[in-house]
């Protein structure tokens, strides 16, 4: 198994040895990383120094939020044709309203128009055309 690397502590030995003249094929081998990962480091020490060879956050730096016009939109469509979710989304999408089935889902959800199956749909009984040798015919 594998021990884990400190990532902060090779990143600054992969720019020292830059500083120092090694070539970045050879940094990149020693250190066990593509040159493409190399050069991110190396960009991110030019522009913010040593702190930006720190780790990141991953976090996305939006939040998309539906807005209220569309919620209500929603809600007003579903109680006057009681559509599904997808036909919802498609007549919101030709009224250049954008946006997905899953956000018209959730909408209904948290407002209280869901209306799951109170019973489990029934099964179909399937036929199976099973013969009892390989290639034999009826």
């Amino acid at each position: 198994m594998k021990k884990p690397r400190d990532i902060v502590k090779l990143r600054r030995w992969c720019i020292r040895k830059h500083g120092e003249g090694v070539s970045v094929g050879g940094i990149c081998t020693a250190a066990q990383i593509p040159r493409r990962t190399f050069y991110d480091w190396w960009r991110r020490y030019r522009q913010h120094g040593p702190d930006g060879l720190e780790p990141r956050s991953r976090r996305p730096r939006t939040i998309h939020r539906t807005s209220d016009q569309v919620v209500k939109e929603v809600i007003s469509i579903r109680q006057k044709t009681s559509w599904c979710p997808h036909k919802i989304a498609g007549y919101l999408r030709i009224r250049e309203t954008p946006i997905g089935h899953m956000t018209v889902y959730r909408i209904l959800r948290s407002s209280g128009l869901n209306r799951p199956l109170q019973t489990p749909r029934v099964k179909r009984s399937y036929t199976r055309w099973q013969r009892k040798h390989p290639n034999s015919l009826p």
